[in-house]
């Protein structure tokens, strides 16, 4: 018994480690030292762990042993409260100078044909019917000339979004072109686009006049993990204990390193390019990196933004659509100036990732 409990508190020990791994992985940049932020993706499992610990040290007669998970979980506090938001959902008051944005990888409306792209276009129409947005933010947007497949004329004929800005990824033939797209309803004065450095990822960002304010919309998608159906059925094997071939898992591994580096270093440079504006800034967009990582924690803190779903949600918020626990990788985030009244994210099974759709005022 006494060795049992010996190698309990060896691994209780660990468990309170890896959460204080994942707290110096939102601080250290990746590119210095990776392995941080890959080891804090699993961090809800150590979370659970410890928790699962201090049960079992409060019930035993070893109580003070109850203090090595609780000094982990003290030192990653913040995390935890950057991951789980306890806020509900408050009422939302109607206004009419209440502002709704949507944030949206549509995964170029399925142009691959997985799900029929005409059916996938619908569904996402009618989503955006619903939530009656003044600002779309699309990633993976897929424009085709075809009137079936149209989805600019519609937006903007039907819901009265008549500003656009759009950066082209690719383009064929002068018909098709696939990259990220801002609509609005408000005049947009002023575009770019951040190119970063070897990768074909962008930040398209927008100035929007709204009454007698300008605001600054960026719509970003950051380096994903370029995770294939294999890629996933890897982890999946891994994670509920059955077989699977290493050189897979190893191969996921090479990609989540490649990944978390390259976003380190997008990260850096959008840190940069922001410095570049004073106005009241809106940060959206697929990130790819979840709440316990450099990128979130370094782009929130360096300029005091205010993350829609801690302010207007609960739970976990994941927004990922796989069998996984999904993880919340998409993000609005804005300046403190703003007051957040309503966070959705339906689960929309039609992309690999749910919308975001977030209604604030701007405080005076």
């Amino acid at each position: 018994m006494k060795f049992f409990r010996y190698i309990l508190f060896l691994i209780n020990i660990g468990t309170s480690l890896l959460l204080v791994i994942t707290a110096l992985s939102r601080i250290i940049n990746p590119q210095l030292f990776w392995f941080f932020e890959f080891i804090a993706l699993a961090y809800p499992v150590y979370l659970l762990f410890n928790l699962g610990f201090i049960i079992f040290w409060l019930f035993s007669s070893h109580k003070k042993y109850v203090l090595i998970s609780l000094i982990g979980f003290v030192l990653s506090i913040s995390t935890f409260f950057d991951t789980f938001s306890f806020s509900g959902t408050p009422e939302l008051e109607p206004a009419s100078d209440s502002v709704t944005i949507i944030t949206y990888n549509v995964n170029a409306f399925n142009y691959n044909g997985w799900r029929g792209r005409a059916k996938t276009q619908a569904h996402v129409f009618e989503f955006l019917k619903q939530e009656h947005p003044d600002i779309i933010c699309f990633q993976e947007f897929h424009h085709d000339k075809q009137e079936k497949y149209n989805m600019i004329d519609s937006i903007r004929k039907q819901l009265g979004l008549r500003y656009m800005q759009i950066h082209r990824l690719h383009e064929i033939k002068g018909r098709y072109f696939y990259g990220n797209v801002i609509f609005s309803k408000f005049p947009i004065i002023k575009t770019g686009v951040f190119l970063y450095q070897k990768t074909g990822n962008t930040t398209l960002w927008a100035d929007v006049v709204m009454n007698s304010d300008t605001i600054r919309i960026y719509n970003n998608h950051l380096e994903s993990y370029r995770l294939q159906q294999d890629n996933i059925q890897a982890i999946e094997m891994a994670s509920s204990g059955q077989e699977f071939e290493s050189t897979k898992l190893r191969k996921v591994g090479r990609k989540l390193k490649r990944a978390i580096q390259k976003r380190g270093q997008q990260t850096q440079e959008l840190l940069e390019a922001m410095k570049e504006t004073n106005y009241k800034t809106i940060l959206c967009g697929d990130f790819n990196a979840p709440p316990y990582s450099f990128t979130y924690n370094a782009l929130r803190s360096e300029h005091s933004l205010q993350d829609a779903f801690l302010e207007a949600s609960s739970g976990l918020g994941g927004t990922l659509n796989w069998r996984l626990p999904s993880k919340r990788l998409d993000y609005i985030l804005l300046s403190d100036s703003f007051l957040v009244k309503r966070y959705t994210r339906p689960q929309l099974p039609i992309s690999d990732h749910f919308p975001i759709s977030v209604t604030y005022y701007i405080q005076n």
